[in-house]
């Protein structure tokens, strides 16, 4: 059981987790609050990363006053603390997110659903054109006909097993298998929350958090965000994988409230240059792999967490000998120079790359998150 478990047992846990992230993170900023402000963008070119005010080519961030391939979400954002996932499916967008679940169809005018939510981090829409979404802080799963709420079915277990944190969800769109990655190690594979679920434990050795779950190269992918890999699954019925590795610092060192035994080697966040990549999310599109990486003050134990924040790469080798583009400079800059912005769930359509980015730092500055987005045609090859 965690620190944070034992202080604050029960659901609340993740809320609770959440606000001492958010302390933690001004506590690492007030620490360094001292140095010079002046030297940044020096400090800051050096890493690759555009100063404050700069212009990066073909990124910007889709706030009150910007617009983009996908516009008109000022009046949503405006609202946010912790945007977790932009959704396209066809011609409905959705954005969920602590402020529960918003919607629209086409360019229309947005829609907040009634259904009630609590931290839900991903929704995908089913073979037959209903809803998933996960309601992670309640340990649960909520099947709808439509995003007002139709036709609803909950399930809070799973194949006999009591759900714990379902995080992430994906299609495989060659079976019409649905898969969730939950947060006690466990991959579950259905159809629908009427039918059979199957599921499948990991060991602590093969798997720590993971974050995400994603479908490229015609594989189901587990993104294993607190040792910075990658499993393929090569076979659900027969339990077999294969792991994409990234390099790791030799002295791992970072903050974590993830529980033992696994903490030695499990970071929940941190810094390129004290855990090694702790992977939010891993995408596909235009044969280059992107990942986004939650690189946070409070959890990088004084090292930078601005290089590596979003990474891609051309194939599985590139990625386990770290050599990947770093296209961390296009992420615009935080208020705060010393707490740069984290990008989350990766979306990818019509070469356009779409990410929630982080800016709530506390409660006070809820309402300034956003969604980055960068044409990845615009993107240098080498």
């Amino acid at each position: 059981m965690s620190l944070i478990e034992q202080c604050w047992p029960g659901p609340g846990a993740e809320a609770a987790r959440t606000r001492m992230r958010r302390a933690l993170r001004l506590l690492a900023a007030s620490a360094v609050a001292g140095a010079s402000l002046a030297t940044a963008p020096a400090a800051m070119a050096q890493q690759g990363v555009a100063a404050p005010g700069a212009t990066a080519p073909g990124a910007t961030a889709l706030g009150a006053d910007s617009s983009g391939r996908l516009s008109g979400l000022a009046p949503v954002l405006g609202k946010y603390c912790d945007i977790t996932q932009l959704g396209v499916f066809g011609d409905v967008t959705t954005i969920l997110g602590d402020d529960g679940l918003y919607y629209r169809r086409g360019s229309g005018g947005w829609t907040k659903s009634p259904i009630s939510l609590s931290g839900a981090h991903a929704l995908t829409r089913l073979p037959d054109g209903r809803w998933l979404i996960l309601d992670t802080e309640k340990h649960r799963l909520i099947q709808v006909d439509d995003l007002a709420g139709a036709g609803m079915v909950v399930r809070t277990e799973l194949a006999g097993i009591k759900l714990k944190r379902p995080h992430n969800v994906v299609v495989d769109p060659l079976t019409g298998y649905v898969y969730v990655i939950a947060g006690d190690r466990r991959l579950f594979r259905f159809k629908t929350l009427e039918g059979p679920a199957e599921a499948w434990t990991f060991k602590p050795a093969e798997l720590g958090y993971a974050r995400s779950v994603s479908w490229f190269d015609g594989h189901i992918h587990i993104i294993h965000s607190s040792r910075g890999e990658v499993l393929r699954i090569d076979d659900f019925d027969r339990r077999r994988y294969t792991r994409f590795s990234s390099p790791r610092p030799r002295a791992l060192r970072g903050a974590t409230s993830l529980q033992v035994p696994e903490s030695h080697i499990d970071f929940d966040a941190g810094s390129l240059a004290s855990t090694g990549l702790v992977l939010n999310d891993v995408q596909k599109s235009g044969g280059w792999y992107y990942g986004s990486n939650d690189f946070l003050v409070g959890w990088a134990m004084g090292q930078d967490t601005r290089p590596a924040r979003l990474i891609r790469w051309k194939t599985w080798s590139d990625f386990q000998n770290g050599e990947w583009q770093d296209l961390s400079g296009l992420i615009p800059q935080s208020y705060d120079p010393l707490d740069p912005l984290v990008p989350y769930y990766i979306t990818i359509r019509d070469g356009i790359l779409y990410t929630p980015i982080d800016v709530s730092l506390d409660e006070e500055h809820c309402g300034r998150d956003s969604i980055f987005h960068v044409d990845t045609a615009s993107l240098p090859e080498e």
